[in-house]
């Protein structure tokens, strides 16, 4: 299972660098990121994850370390990404709404509820998801990426874990 590696408790201020390392399965590799406040970025590339955490980044690594349950939305275009305990928020537009965000771009983000043991996908593909008409073509296309833009954001986090979907969102046939 992937674990995300203590980063260094000395200059982790404003601006500073610190190396972040995460291990997928049998391979490792180093990502650079930097704190800013609330903020953790992650650099992926020339993509740059935006993080928020709520309560405070202290609550979401506590919460993280005891397994207990986390929500998270990642945007749609994988820069941006709101994470907190599940008891903290029980809902994801009211998660994106405490990042700054409106209720209704709800649709706007991958939302998933997860722990160690697995990701749940709420699978709802808006229906101007891409301006793609057709709407298998649009579904596919919502599941490609958002399988992408959420394990992106889950081996960020240091998680390496299965993403379901649960039955009541299985609307569609991806054969």
């Amino acid at each position: 299972m992937a674990k995300l590696a203590d980063a260094p408790a000395s200059g982790a201020g404003e601006g500073n660098l610190m190396q972040v390392q995460v291990l997928l399965s049998a391979f490792s590799f180093n990502q650079t990121s930097f704190k800013r406040s609330d903020f953790f970025y992650i650099q992926k590339g020339l993509i740059q994850v935006e993080i928020i955490k709520f309560p405070d980044e202290q609550s979401v690594i506590e919460a993280m370390q005891n397994d207990e349950l986390m929500i998270s939305a990642i945007r749609t275009d994988g820069k941006t990404a709101v994470l907190a305990p599940l008891d903290y928020v029980f809902k994801h537009n009211i998660l994106i709404a405490k990042a700054g965000y409106n209720q209704t771009d709800i649709d706007k983000f991958f939302r998933i509820i997860f722990d160690r043991n697995g990701a749940n996908w709420t699978f709802v593909c808006p229906s101007d998801y891409k301006d793609i008409s057709l709407k298998s073509c649009r579904i596919k296309a919502f599941y490609k990426d958002g399988l992408s833009k959420i394990g992106e954001f889950l081996s960020a986090i240091g998680y390496c874990i299965s993403i379901n979907i649960p039955e009541r969102y299985k609307y569609f046939d991806m054969k």
